[in-house]
């Protein structure tokens, strides 16, 4: 158990705890897919092509979260459509999972004719929608440790009352000022970055990792950080 709990801090030392949560979450889901075998690859396929099958599909997945955190939802904010991201991320997620499906068919079975499609998007969105749904409530759990932190209170007690209430998404550098974009608008906070991010806790509450120009949550999967907050 000792040994366990080494390898365990050592992997949070080097890859971060959120990362290790992630990978672990991810391994679970894939195991349970290919316990469950669908589209009959647990037929078809021997124990390491559809250990492969999954695990390459759900990693599409999970990049298409991310390619949505750090090019589409930035877009979505920046035109105050924060309330269409649930939908383009699923779709997002969906999209890069089928990609990689289509691909395997192809490369381990026979392609999948157009006519078929449906049969793959489907399956592959309830899917998405599962795995979507465990990272939020993940999330949801670091939105509660936030609140309860008052540090972050103290914080929020700055900001317009018209967010005050809204879930906090992006915090960027402009000059002096620290831009808070909530999921129902933005306004500047006169005080210092690094105050800023000391406020939500990044290190201890929200984990991520610090990169020049601001700091970003990608909901509900992960949070992460975004260059370029400033002008």
């Amino acid at each position: 158990m000792q040994v366990l709990t080494g390898i365990k801090s050592k992997l949070e030392s080097v890859m971060g705890e959120e990362a290790l949560q992630s990978i672990g979450i991810l391994a679970a889901i894939v195991g349970v897919l290919s316990f469950l075998g669908p589209f009959r690859t647990g037929d078809d396929l021997g124990p390491i092509a559809l250990v492969a099958y999954w695990s390459l599909s759900i990693s599409a997945g999970y990049l298409g979260g991310q390619l949505h955190g750090r090019a589409i939802l930035p877009a979505l904010l920046r035109r105050k459509a924060s309330r269409l991201a649930p939908v383009t991320r699923i779709a997002a997620i969906t999209f890069c999972a089928c990609v990689s499906v289509f691909l395997l068919e192809a490369l381990l079975r026979e392609p999948v004719p157009l006519s078929y499609a449906a049969f793959i998007v489907i399956p592959v969105l309830v899917i998405s929608l599962a795995v979507a749904g465990i990272f939020y409530l993940r999330a949801a759990r670091v939105d509660d440790r936030l609140r309860a932190d008052p540090c972050f209170e103290a914080f929020r007690a700055q900001w317009p009352s018209g967010i005050r209430q809204d879930k906090l998404v992006m915090l960027s550098a402009e000059d002096h000022f620290v831009r808070v974009t909530t999921q129902g608008g933005e306004a500047l906070v006169s005080m210092r970055f690094t105050d800023a991010l000391e406020a939500v806790s990044l290190s201890n509450q929200a984990p991520g990792s610090i990169a020049a120009g601001g700091w970003q949550k990608v909901p509900p999967l992960t949070l992460t950080a975004v260059e370029g907050g400033g002008p």
